[in-house]
């Protein structure tokens, strides 16, 4: 396991979108404008901006990545000249993030849109193009849910409620957490009842039922206890109102993290941090728990921060720096590439280090640099067929793996 450190290329706070195997894909907000990045995690320095959307006069804006990370999603509604504009922003990534805009469809009810917490939702999308919205802060009551479907011949999209109904077991009693939610855009949501206890609603079965860690297994290897850590939740304000109950704010050191199909448990203790896959067996309704990485982390990161978690490497985009734990070692090429561009950054190059984007870049800097001072290296890169440029980085097409 591995550690990777880097500053943020952008002021303000940094926004999870996704992953993709060495592609993080993130967003921000700059005065008045959407800025959206991929960024390729062993050239953290270079950040390559696919998408941007202008917010002035938009009161709330939700960004969403497709799972096959082509398109980019931007729900927003904009307030302006006493006329309000609920509307879709697609980003097609795979044409140079060409955009198409979807309006909410005439026939629509304006005033539906404003029965939305738009405070309280999040966006996701499906691998048709569906949109999702929901609002996983209630603990009890229905969860407000709803479906935006585009229309790609008009232009146009409707927006359609179905919230996940209260039908099943125990549905009355406070779940001990925020609402999971395990795969929304199918509408399988979980709430955590006890340590070892779960319900778990699903669209097939229509009704939330309980399951359970098996009884053979312990989660004392892995967060320390014989279930989930839940004893700790402390200074819980619930609300009463339109939209149902909700909590406003709790403090824990276990939290759930969502990224497509990977349901992932992070758990903080003594600076330590504990991470675990969220299985769900829904023929036999138990729960598997499986260990993903210990570590710790910089507390500049760790105090403010989103996380993207998927099984082979967790992003903590901290409020200055970004924080990369790759759960499995990585390639050796790797690990000299980061100590590269570091070194490179530290002798004043930093220019010149923001603009590479491929290996072949990386080393023909370095051997601009350094050359002079290493003859072995010159001559090894030459046989590599990388050749020094003369006047200025030289850009190649061939990345190498």
């Amino acid at each position: 396991m591995h550690t990777q450190y880097f500053p943020n290329r952008r002021p303000g706070r940094i926004q999870p979108l996704g992953i993709q195997q060495n592609t993080i894909y993130v967003y921000v907000k700059v005065k008045h404008v959407l800025e959206f990045y991929a960024i390729d995690i062993r050239l953290p320095y270079h950040w390559h901006q696919i998408a941007k959307l202008n917010i002035s006069e938009m009161s709330y804006t939700f960004s969403t990545l497709s799972p096959d990370f082509r398109y980019i999603y931007v729900l927003f509604l904009r307030v302006a000249r006493e006329m309000a504009t609920f509307a879709v922003q697609r980003f097609d990534l795979e044409n140079n993030g060409t955009a198409d805009l979807f309006l909410l469809n005439a026939a629509e009810e304006l005033y539906r849109v404003f029965e939305v917490p738009l405070d309280s939702v999040t966006l996701r999308c499906d691998s048709g193009g569906q949109l999702v919205l929901y609002d996983r802060s209630i603990v009890q009551g229905e969860i407000p849910f709803w479906t935006i479907r585009l229309e790609e011949s008009t232009k146009t999209f409707r927006i359609l409620k179905n919230s996940i109904p209260t039908a099943g077991d125990d549905t009355e009693r406070n779940s001990a957490l925020f609402t999971i939610a395990v795969d929304p855009v199918n509408r399988c949501f979980a709430k955590l009842m006890s340590p070892r206890t779960m319900l778990v609603y699903t669209e097939e079965r229509k009704r939330w039922v309980e399951y359970h860690i098996p009884v053979e297994q312990s989660l004392q290897d892995i967060f320390g206890s014989d279930g989930f850590p839940v004893e700790e939740i402390r200074g819980i304000r619930e609300t009463f109102g339109t939209h149902g109950h909700r909590m406003g704010a709790l403090q824990t050191r276990l939290t759930f993290h969502d990224l497509n199909d990977v349901l992932v448990a992070r758990c903080l203790h003594l600076h330590w941090n504990t991470t675990a896959t969220v299985e769900f067996d829904h023929v036999n309704r138990e729960i598997q728990v499986r260990l993903l990485a210990k570590f710790p982390l910089d507390d500049e990161v760790t105090r403010m921060f989103y996380l993207i978690a998927s099984k082979e490497h967790h992003v903590f985009l901290g409020v200055y720096d970004t924080a990369i734990v790759h759960i499995k070692s990585p390639k050796l090429e790797e690990i000299v590439g980061w100590r590269m561009q570091k070194m490179l950054m530290r002798d004043g190059h930093k220019d010149e280090v923001l603009q590479i984007s491929n290996y072949r870049q990386l080393l023909a800097l370095a051997l601009t640099k350094y050359a002079d001072k290493d003859e072995d290296l010159a001559e090894n890169l030459k046989n590599l067929g990388i050749e020094p440029p003369r006047k200025k980085l030289v850009v190649m097409e061939i990345e190498l793996d």
